[in-house]
Parts: C-alpha cells; structure tokens; sequence
C-alpha cells in the first residue's frame, strides 16, 4: 500500500481553484448543469494525469464506477462518516456517526460537494463500504468521509 494523500491533496488544490476561480465568476452567463457537467469532464482529465498516470496502468483509467485501487483508511483513534440512507434517498443520516480505524474498509469513488453550482471546497470523499465485519449490512453503501489528517488515501497495487 502507497500512501496517495499528498497526490490527492494536490489534486484537490488544483480543482478547487480552477472551478472557484474561473468557473464560479462567469456562472451566471452559462447553464449552470451544463457547465457543472463539462466541468466534470476537466475533473476526470485532470484526474487521469494528474493522479491515475503515478498509480495505476492506463487499461485502469477508464474506471468510473470507483477505483478499487485506491482505498480511505482511517488513521485517528476514529473519524466522522456520512453513510448513506440507501441509493438515491439524499440521506447521509445512517449510523455509525463515526467509525473506528478497523471498522471499515473504504474504496474511493470521487470528491463530493453539497452544491454543484457555486464554490465548492472539495472537502468530502465519496467512497462505499467495501467490507466491513462490525457492519456488514452497510457494505456496499455510499459513504461520504471528511477530508483531513484523520483519513489518509492509499493506493492498493493489489487491486491494480
């Protein structure tokens, strides 16, 4: 396992910049979906060669139901979680509140924000239970974890 935070962290940075920036000043000109749609399109770009071109080969780039390489692992004595009421219910309101380091095992999917079309922050992981024997009726749940210093993002060449 590799620890990809600092990869991430810069990659976030890059983003969020480039949206607050230079997208969020002239939104009021464009069609706020579309624009947050094309947006997307600049994310995952950005993302190929920003983070996917260190870690994983480039049969593995065109992966957007997750990345099961890259995975969350809690690094505090615990962390706050957002788990997801069940597909599509736009609750995060599901215990547990906060999950223990072993509890869980996280894959990424993307970065989350609350509003798609104003400043964003990119300050939560998007991520679903990939296993976890204390909670295993949660697995395979969406799962939103706050970005930080309790949570770091590893690359599993394993699953590469």
């Amino acid at each position: 396992m590799v620890d990809a935070t600092p990869t991430f962290d810069a990659y976030r940075e890059c983003v969020r910049h480039l949206w607050n920036a230079h997208f969020v000043p002239v939104l009021e000109h464009l069609d706020k979906p579309q624009a947050s749609e094309h947006f997307y399109e600049v994310e995952v770009s950005l993302f190929r060669q920003l983070v996917l071109a260190r870690y994983a080969p480039k049969r593995m780039w065109e992966e957007f139901d997750g990345y099961p390489f890259f995975h969350l692992e809690i690094v505090s004595p615990r962390a706050e979680v957002y788990i997801s009421a069940g597909s599509g219910s736009g609750r995060w309101d599901q215990p547990p509140r906060f999950a223990l380091p072993a509890e869980f095992e996280f894959e990424f999917l993307w970065f989350w924000d609350w509003y798609d079309f104003g400043v964003r922050e990119y300050s939560l992981y998007h991520a679903h239970v990939r296993s976890s024997e204390t909670y295993p009726d949660l697995v395979g749940r969406e799962v939103l974890v706050p970005v930080g210093s309790h949570i770091r993002v590893v690359f599993n060449e394993a699953a590469a």
